[in-house]
């Protein structure tokens, strides 16, 4: 029973420490940005979010099949992660397509006046799209601690070069 407090609450303790560095982060890019250069930021937050919404119930398929295949089939878990990788990379292009083909629309929509926001969104969007599959995996492998690291570990990176 101990063995098992101890693991929740170092698990509490990590995911936490992730929500006060994603709180550090708003405030440092608050305190950095023009007031102008904020907005556009959150802007971009936001239509990056909005784009990825779809896709916000594939940790859960993958966890589903993970916990369903075991830690006993192990090679069948790297080729369930493999296919989602296939999967992802081709989504992936489709979205960097897609958003080079909107970037002038883009632009004016959201009154930006240079490309090189959009394009660093676009960018990380493509690029991040693999990190649910590795979550959801160590999720459904039950390695709950991992999984905790993970997703704070994120968080953690995107505060590293602002500080």
């Amino acid at each position: 029973m101990v063995r098992f407090l101890q693991t929740n609450f170092l698990i509490v303790l990590i995911l936490n420490s992730g929500y006060f560095f994603n709180y550090l982060f708003q405030l440092i890019i608050a305190r950095s940005l023009p007031a102008a250069d904020y907005g556009i930021f959150n802007a971009l937050n936001s239509f990056h979010l909005l784009v990825l919404a779809p896709l916000g119930v594939m940790p859960l398929i993958i966890t589903r099949y993970t916990v369903r295949l075991g830690t006993n089939q192990f090679d069948q878990v790297k080729m369930l992660m493999w296919k989602f990788f296939q999967g992802i990379l081709l989504l992936g292009i489709a979205l960097l397509i897609i958003g080079l083909l909107t970037l002038s629309w883009l632009k004016s929509y959201l009154h930006i006046t240079s490309n090189s926001p959009i394009l660093i969104t676009i960018i990380t969007a493509v690029v991040g799209l693999s990190l649910p599959i590795f979550s959801a995996t160590l999720q459904g492998l039950h390695r709950i601690i991992a999984f905790s690291w993970v997703n704070t570990g994120s968080i953690i990176i995107r505060v590293i070069p602002k500080s």
